[in-house]
């Protein structure tokens, strides 16, 4: 198992003992041993998940660790029975678990490389841990307030009471009546007024934020409008301009990637361009189910060719010599004044021409702006001498 599923699961396996430290250990302190025989079952469960979760976890591991970890996964109920402790109270004895799982799913540094997936991570952790502290309280609040109807109601009245308190609503239909609970209340108030900022700024960042590539596209976007308005261009010109600026910002990197790139050591650099080539390379059949050595000297050969909007790429009739690649933008194939077919970003066309000698079979024309990469011919057949899998791709597309 690679280091990173390794991680995934472990993250996984604390996850869910933490469920059950927050679920199970609350509701039996409320309820009163509602689980009965159960508890011991699940109390020992949630012991093997982080001592299992621990065994996967990355790093060094010496008696200190193992011996926090056996600290932390020591079964509460089953253990501590023989004291004549009331289970209840044992149950308490669950949150001392929590604060070690909570910290290790807080930190995300294993996912440094996938913000996309860093994002969804830690929306889940924060809406898991809202709804497990929402448990939590009213849980306290029902142990404080007691329980004069059946459960499920006495449950529901205390999540009803937690959310209102926290979100600083408080309709006061429900009113804590003790001391103890009058205190509590507070408390629970005064971890709202952050709580609830929290919750709101979490969400709105996963709801609205953008990566910084669609930002940095808008605002020159904006800019560009402001001045084609101020200067009272055409609107014929306006498009043109438009056009250019859609394949300019989306097709290029931005100013901070190439930076990034720039900052970079010359071998490194060249490397990370030559997988960037190889991704569209990979889907072609020619070069489909190719090695990675061969995609990787190809990507060597490929030359990048900008287009204009209604350039002509390829003349029906003309004998060619390189195929192409659709990095960015669009192109339509025509016959005999129709067009067949229309191709986007990552489709190919011409490949017949580095397998056979025969004239181009249709115009093929741009649509819009766009990067095409191109492989000529000489390269393809030194590909062909040094790559036998490339070889036999050809030989079965000259068979179909």
């Amino acid at each position: 198992m690679n280091t990173f599923r390794k991680e995934i699961l472990h993250r996984f396996l604390l996850f869910v003992s933490l469920i059950l430290i927050f679920s199970v250990g609350p509701w039996e302190i409320a309820f009163q041993n509602s689980f009965g025989e159960s508890a011991v079952y699940l109390d020992f469960l949630t012991s093997v998940l982080i001592v299992v979760a621990e065994f996967l976890r990355e790093g060094k591991k010496n008696m200190r660790t193992w011996g926090k970890a056996l600290l932390l996964a020591f079964p509460f109920a089953s253990g501590f029975s023989f004291l004549g402790l009331t289970r209840p109270l044992i149950h308490s004895l669950w949150l001392i678990k929590a604060p070690h799982a909570i910290k290790i799913l807080a930190n995300t540094k294993f996912l440094a490389t996938l913000p996309g997936m860093k994002r969804h991570y830690n929306l889940i952790v924060t809406m898991a841990l809202i709804g497990l502290s929402i448990n939590l309280f009213a849980c306290i609040w029902i142990t404080l307030t007691g329980r004069a109807d059946d459960p499920t109601t006495v449950y529901i009245k205390a999540v009803y009471w937690t959310v209102t308190t926290i979100a600083t609503v408080g309709y006061g239909d429900i009113t804590p009546t003790t001391n103890a609970s009058r205190i509590f209340a507070m408390i629970v108030m005064f971890f709202g007024v952050g709580f609830y900022g929290f919750i709101v700024s979490r969400i709105s960042t996963f709801l609205f934020q953008n990566d910084r590539r669609s930002e940095a596209h808008n605002e020159k976007m904006d800019h560009l409008t402001a001045f084609l308005h101020h200067y009272r261009i055409p609107g014929n010109l306006r498009q043109e301009v438009f056009s250019f600026y859609e394949h300019r910002l989306l097709a290029k990197m931005n100013d901070e990637e190439e930076e990034i790139l720039t900052e970079l050591p010359s071998g490194l650099k060249n490397e990370i361009q030559t997988y960037l080539n190889i991704a569209p390379l990979s889907r072609t059949l020619i070069f489909k189910g190719c090695s990675e050595a061969c995609l990787k000297d190809a990507a060597h050969s490929l030359q990048r060719k900008v287009v204009n909007p209604k350039e002509m790429i390829i003349k029906r009739g003309d004998v060619g010599y390189e195929m192409y690649i659709i990095a960015h933008g669009s192109v339509r194939v025509i016959i005999d004044s129709q067009i067949v077919a229309t191709l986007g970003k990552g489709q190919s066309f011409g490949e017949t021409a580095l397998i056979k000698e025969e004239p181009r079979s249709a115009d093929v024309e741009a649509i819009s702006y766009g990067d095409l990469y191109v492989l000529t011919k000489s390269h393809f057949e030194a590909l062909m001498l040094q790559h036998a899998d490339l070889r036999e791709n050809v030989i079965k597309s000259q068979k179909k």
